[in-house]
This record gives structure tokens, sequence and C-alpha cells, in this order.
């Protein structure tokens, strides 16, 4: 698991580094409306795509929609009462 994804995503989750990872969860969530429409017109279920879309639809409509990516954690154990934020050393 070692590529340059996880290694930008992770940059967030342990250092706490922002701007590791620049796409915004507003991105995120467009194109997985798209991802949505495109199953749907194929007649295809998505459970998991429409779980990931939900989940970027709440982080979105909280105010995170300039967020990027990797903070869609933060804003999930946010929605769940749990601080998901990466702790400053």
């Amino acid at each position: 698991m070692d590529c340059g994804f996880y290694q930008t995503f992770m940059r967030w989750t342990l250092e706490g580094d922002r701007d590791a990872h620049k796409f915004t969860i507003a991105n995120a969530f467009k194109d997985l409306r798209y991802l949505e429409a495109m199953a749907d017109a194929a007649g295809v279920p998505n459970p998991m795509g429409n779980a990931a879309k939900n989940a970027f639809a709440l982080a979105d409509a909280a105010g995170g929609a300039q967020d990027y990516v990797p903070m869609l954690a933060t804003h999930v154990g946010h929605a769940s009462g749990v601080d998901l934020a990466p702790k400053k050393a």
C-alpha cells in the first residue's frame, strides 16, 4: 500500500498536513454523483459507491466542501461525536 495516493492521504491523518492531498470534498462528491448516475443508467447496483457518496454529502452539507478528501474521516468522526482530527505534535 505504499503508493502516492496513500502517502499523501496519510500525511493528513498522521501529520495534519492539510495540503498534502489537494482534492476537495466537493469535487469527490461530484464525481460520486456521476458514478451514481452511470450505475443507475446501466441498471447496476452501487451500494458501496452510494455509501461513499453519502459520506461526502454529509461532509459537504456540514460546511466541508472546500476541505480535502483526507479530511473526510474528521467529518465522519465529528458527526459521530468522535474527534478524529490529527493531533499536533
